[in-house]
């Protein structure tokens, strides 16, 4: 479980304190304009940023931010670093160096079938196209098995049909506690049970799903009328 209490954000000034309290299973939506503060939010629940003001608990106990991500979280960002002289494999292997190597073996090898990544886990990262980086991204993410995944744009880049596998990923049975960021709001509404919607005025939208993910909230935020999204969703 996640605790924030009363946390401030080293950016934007103007953003009001945020409290939250989330719990494994759930998946929390961050949505905003560019500049709203979404990515600095992410990193501050993973630990990597360090807050104003207030504090973040994780499980009962407060979490330092350290620069160095927790074990117990997983983190995608939008420009994912890898090693690019090495193949797709040996980077998934490399991730885990810290575990055995028959386990790292096992993890990688669901992943890889997992990503639709088999018939290129010999290809060295400077061939993938985007879409593939991104799948491997993914699969780095997911082999860490973490309590906590943190995403920042994961469709970037995919394909339909890999965009279904990401959903798929989002809706298995044992999920753990994740927050995404996305742009895609016909995508973001099938997978998040919660959401943080960060206004123009400095203030979020904090709750369930039903509650704050509306067409009164997103137009708020967005500065437009999303009521066509809304029909469509229908």
């Amino acid at each position: 479980m996640l605790t924030l209490n009363a946390v401030s954000l080293r950016y934007p000034k103007h953003r009001s304190p945020i409290s939250l309290t989330a719990s494994p299973g759930e998946t929390w939506g961050i949505l905003g304009v560019n500049g709203s503060g979404k990515t600095t939010l992410l990193r501050t629940l993973s630990g990597l940023c360090p807050p104003t003001q207030g504090e973040l608990h994780l499980n009962d106990k407060l979490l330092k931010p350290s620069g160095v991500l927790n074990p117990c979280y997983a983190l995608l960002t939008q420009e994912s670093q890898f090693s690019f002289r090495e193949t797709i494999t040996q980077n998934l292997i490399n991730s885990l160096f810290y575990l055995p190597l028959a386990i790292r073996t096992e993890r990688v090898e669901q992943a890889l079938e997992q990503w639709v990544l088999t018939e290129l886990r010999e290809a060295c990262v400077t061939t993938l196209s985007g879409g593939e980086r991104q799948r491997l991204a993914l699969a780095r993410l997911s082999i860490r098995q973490a309590n906590i995944e943190c995403f920042d744009e994961p469709t970037n880049h995919l394909d339909l049909v890999h965009k279904q596998h990401l959903t798929q990923y989002f809706t298995q049975a044992a999920k753990p506690l994740r927050f995404v960021i996305s742009h895609d709001l016909h995508w973001l509404a099938t997978v998040i049970t919660h959401a943080i919607i960060l206004l123009p005025t400095g203030e979020a939208q904090i709750g369930a799903r039903n509650n704050v993910f509306t067409e009164s909230v997103l137009s708020q935020a967005f500065g437009c009328q999303v009521s066509s999204f809304f029909e469509r969703s229908r």
